[in-house]
């Protein structure tokens, strides 16, 4: 990752007061990072949802760091960042605000293929 970052700061949301940002990549750990990372994609997954802001809400609880198979869940966001939205990173490379991302199908076609994720 340091490869293509230049500073480990890119990996904190600036609304983020729970986490601190890594002084470096070597020092860098869960504590340092706002973002989920979805596990279940490719890029020739439209729409896949590749990242997002971690701070999580499923079924009325905080999702927990590791590894979290959303299943067929929709999940929203806590307020503490962004008033209960998020920023999700998209596959093709765009960037959408949403306050809910249904893992469920929509119109009879699957929203988000991805519904298994890393939260730090």
């Amino acid at each position: 990752m340091s490869n293509e970052m230049n500073d480990p700061k890119l990996l904190i949301c600036p609304q983020d007061s729970l986490h601190e940002a890594a002084t470096n990549f070597a020092a860098l750990d869960r504590t340092n990072l706002s973002y989920f990372i979805g596990l279940q994609v490719t890029e020739t997954d439209p729409p896949g949802v590749l990242s997002g802001d971690a701070n999580l809400v499923q079924n009325g609880r905080v999702v927990a760091a590791g590894r979290v198979d959303l299943g067929s869940n929709s999940v929203s966001w806590t307020r503490d960042r962004h008033q209960r939205m998020g920023n999700i990173l998209m596959t093709d490379g765009s960037v959408q605000t949403a306050g809910r991302i249904a893992f469920t199908n929509w119109n009879g076609v699957a929203c988000f293929p991805t519904n298994t994720v890393v939260a730090p």
